[in-house]
């Protein structure tokens, strides 16, 4: 039975499909590149299904999101569907929806996968990605069906997908095609160093890892969290983008999301000849050059190929009638959403397994890495008031900690101080030695911001000792990283420098990007104070580039601010002028009063310096206002002697 609901598709648009079918008709010339969207249509969820559910299931009974999905039934238009579900989060956690968007938009899937991991068990979550693990289980859709009849004919001999689930290897099965005797699955480094690309075989390769390996899928999401996706699977991407001698790539149901592995490493890629066919979903039918998309476009050098805007079922519905013999059989999408339900199972056992607290964990650590200190410090708040009441000790050691280190970011020094003193005598009361090297890092933090420089250093070697006495690379590195910026506001720059480079060494090899980025930062700075201004430049823009990935605008804000201080310098003026302009873009869009001052006073002082003393009173004037509104008044007196200056 055929749909037909689709619009007519261009004759434009219908003479290249006929193309990419008369390519895929010669044997051998044609991989296809799927991501999840394939397997929307058998009931599993892509990311920004996932991602906002998982909160919601945090923040509510199962009463309230029943009661929270009838509503959303009743709304037609998508957009507005979402913004309704990000309020309704947003109400529960008692946060704004703007910040709760910001999780759902800024933060990279596996980042967020990474919250979950570090603080509970997630092997239900992973089972949602498993056909088998359902009372029904989930069966292959049109997509998977259509990839496992070009295979079977021999039409393509590679289909690489960024999808854990098993549905085109169920699918193959329907097509008498079995794992190890018709075809290879590969899924992990050691299969990927062996692939031999001239050996004529049917392969599957699943670059993210397969649903029936879960240590291999841990390892990797770990691996792409933490920036240290393997060289093997680079290869993977070289070699179906721009090496390999076939002749075209259809890319399925791909959203670009991976910017911790794939994104960058196609855009890495030099000129291709092979020609890339992107079908992108939507009801607006048009085609177009790859290149012409700006955001989430990895192939924006891939001039020769293309982008095609239509309904992917109706392109997998053309696709068939013009390469298979067999009737298109029209199928329908699954509507029930059986994941839910197991999502909701997931949360019972952690909430059982931990406490009540533990939503307030995991979302004060994605507030944290979105550097939202208020909201995460809210979320602290109430896992301190929650560990009481359950009289949770390590609950309660944890939140003293969390609060003091946040308020020490928001210049609250006399109650960062007081917090992470109690932070301290809990961990040594419970011997939580993770515990003290926090405590002893944040008491250092404060000492070093009050200018108490020795009492800073002795507390960042207290953390080191214990840190390099346990294996706690990430305490070890941080301490390094402290010592540096200790060192540096002593004046001994050479000292930090090396200090430096050992954190950095330690964060780049176990993936704390977080850390290399501020690390980053740091030697840039460093590099200032030397007047090594083309070495501090590039050390910013590394940086600013992590900080993007991390979805931290933040430290992305604060990296701009510091490379247009080196531009203003060198006498790059104009380039200094924009590089203040994009922090001022990134902090005023996140609220960040004193950063927007400090660039306000930078832009003034830049217009300053090539003479336009009108530019540079207004700005001048308008970072001033901010500060005295902020009631900063070294920072009013600052401005003043910029102006005079």
């Amino acid at each position: 039975m055929l749909s037909n609901n689709y619009p007519p598709i261009p004759s434009e648009m219908s003479n290249f499909i006929n193309e990419i079918a008369n390519t895929l008709n010669k044997d051998g010339q044609t991989i296809i590149f799927c991501g999840a969207g394939i397997s929307l249509n058998s009931g599993i969820p892509i990311v920004n299904e996932f991602v906002p559910y998982v909160l919601l299931t945090l923040c509510s009974t199962k009463e309230e999101i029943n009661t929270t999905e009838k509503l959303l039934e009743n709304i037609p238009d998508n957009n507005e569907r979402i913004k309704q579900l990000t309020q309704i989060i947003a109400e529960k956690f008692s946060t704004s929806s703007d910040i709760i968007n910001k999780i759902l938009n800024k933060l990279p899937f596996e980042a967020f996968i990474e919250a979950l991991r570090d603080n509970c068990n997630i092997d239900e979550i992973l089972d949602i990605y498993d056909a088998e693990k359902y009372e029904q289980p989930i069966k292959p859709n049109i997509n998977h069906i259509v990839i496992a009849k070009l295979l079977a004919a021999g039409k393509i001999k590679t289909v690489v997908t960024t999808n854990f689930d098993q549905l085109i290897e169920k699918a193959l099965e329907q097509q008498n095609l079995y794992v190890n005797k018709d075809y290879f699955v590969l899924y992990n480094d050691e299969n990927f160093e062996n692939i031999d690309w001239l050996h004529d075989c049917i392969r599957l390769i699943k670059i993210h890892g397969s649903i029936h390996d879960k240590t291999a899928i841990a390892i990797t999401l770990k691996q792409i969290a933490q920036k240290k996706h393997s060289e093997k699977g680079l290869n993977i991407i070289r070699q179906i983008f721009q090496n390999g001698d076939h002749k075209q790539v259809i890319v399925l149901g791909y959203s670009c999301s991976d910017i911790f592995d794939i994104t960058p490493q196609i855009e890495s890629l030099n000129y291709s000849n092979i020609q890339i066919n992107f079908v992108q979903h939507s009801s607006n039918y048009k085609i177009e050059n790859i290149c012409i998309q700006k955001d989430k476009n990895p192939f924006r050098s891939f001039k020769g190929s293309t982008r095609l805007f239509i309904d992917t079922d109706h392109f997998v519905q053309e696709l068939w009638n013009a390469t298979l013999t067999e009737t298109y059989l029209y199928m329908p999408a699954v509507n029930s959403l059986p994941w839910k339900l197991k999502l909701q199972s997931w949360y019972s056992f952690i909430e059982k397994n931990n406490s009540k607290a533990i939503k307030n964990i995991i979302l004060g650590r994605l507030l944290h890495d979105i550097s939202e200190w208020q909201a995460a410090l809210d979320q602290y708040e109430m896992l301190f008031l929650n560990s009481i009441t359950e009289k949770d000790i390590k609950a309660t050691t944890f939140a003293f900690g969390n609060m003091g280190l946040i308020n020490s970011k928001l210049g609250n020094n006399i109650e960062a101080t007081d917090l992470v003193e109690q932070s301290l005598k809990f961990s040594q009361h419970i011997g939580s030695l993770e515990g003290m090297i926090g405590a002893f890092i944040n008491m250092g933090t404060i000492h070093k911001e009050n200018g108490e420089n020795s009492k800073a250093i002795e507390y960042f070697e207290k953390a080191l000792k214990i840190a390099t006495s346990i294996g706690d690379k990430r305490g070890e590195c941080t301490a390094i990283n402290n010592l540096g910026l200790t060192h540096r506001s002593l004046g001994d720059s050479r000292k930090a420098i090396q200090l430096f480079d050992q954190s950095l060494e330690i964060a780049h090899r176990e993936g704390y990007m977080k850390i290399e980025a501020n690390v980053l930062n740091n030697l840039g700075l460093t590099y200032s104070d030397l007047r090594q201004y083309l070495q501090a430049t590039l050390f910013f823009m590394k940086c600013i580039n992590i900080y993007r990935r991390l979805g931290d605008e933040r430290g992305e804000g604060n990296a701009f601010n510091n490379g247009g201080t080196i531009l203003m310098k060198i006498g790059a003026y104009q380039e200094a002028i924009e590089s203040f302009e994009k922090c001022l873009e990134i902090v005023c869009r996140i609220g960040d009063k004193r950063s927007e001052g400090l660039a306000l006073g930078n832009i003034g002082k830049a217009y300053a310096l090539i003479g336009d003393n009108s530019k540079a009173e207004h700005f001048f004037s308008q970072s001033r206002a901010i500060f005295s509104e902020l009631g900063l008044q070294n920072m009013t007196e600052k401005i003043d002697r910029m102006k005079k200056q």
